[in-house]
């Protein structure tokens, strides 16, 4: 009986390049490029990931970038041929796959955030991801108890920077409020001008900002 073969083959040459913590990251951003699971990434996966983040490119333009890394010519991007492409990148032979593809890391990051706030609600809080930009969020949150503006509804804008979790995103309010000196406090404390200053590439997108979140005059 001819043995299975691994979907997820790096040969041991290339495996050494990287340390068992890299390989484990790359194989689990393979694995949300490829959304059929049938361990190759083609045009129309790349294509749909790209949409997601706003980022629009024809067919004709996909393939040729699949056609870079393509080595064994299946049209699509193995595994392993994915690794290699990393492995070009860090020796400084990037194209514009490549760049893409370290971008995305931080769109997935954004996602399983959302997922997990979806997964595990926060009470008085709604997010909704930008349907065609992931590294957007409306967020609703509603007023505190036992304060002016209990009751109310307040929709914030949340957009995700290219160095997120570095840097915090940048939060706006859109709902109109009737008073000169409004601020908004993150913990009861701190304006959100502090934002920054608060911020850890640990921390995610709505820990500070909800936690305890106040709206005070």
């Amino acid at each position: 009986m001819a043995a299975t073969k691994d979907m997820y083959y790096v040969p041991d040459s290339l495996r050494r390049e990287f340390s068992v913590h890299e390989m484990a990251e790359f194989l689990e951003q393979f694995k949300e490029f490829d959304t059929s699971g049938d361990g190759g990434v083609d045009a129309n996966e790349l294509s749909t990931l790209m949409e997601s983040m706003n980022i629009h490119m024809e067919k004709a333009e996909l393939l040729s970038l699949i056609a870079i890394v393509d080595e064994n010519g299946s049209g699509q991007i193995e595994f392993n041929e994915f690794v290699l492409m990393m492995s070009n990148l860090r020796r400084g032979k990037s194209n514009k796959l490549s760049k893409f593809v370290q971008m995305s890391k931080q769109a997935f990051q954004i996602r399983q955030e959302f997922h997990a706030l979806d997964d595990n609600p926060v009470k008085g809080c709604r997010v909704v991801p930008f349907k065609q930009d992931m590294r957007q969020w409306t967020v609703f949150l509603q007023g505190p108890a036992d304060t002016p503006y209990d009751g109310g509804v307040f929709r914030f804008h949340f957009q995700f920077g290219h160095d997120y979790p570095y840097e915090p995103p940048i939060v706006s309010l859109q709902t109109r409020i009737y008073h000169v000196n409004f601020i908004m406090l993150l913990d009861g404390t701190a304006p959100t001008e502090w934002l920054a200053s608060m911020w850890t590439p640990g921390t995610t997108a709505l820990k500070p900002f909800i936690h305890r979140h106040t709206i005070s005059l």
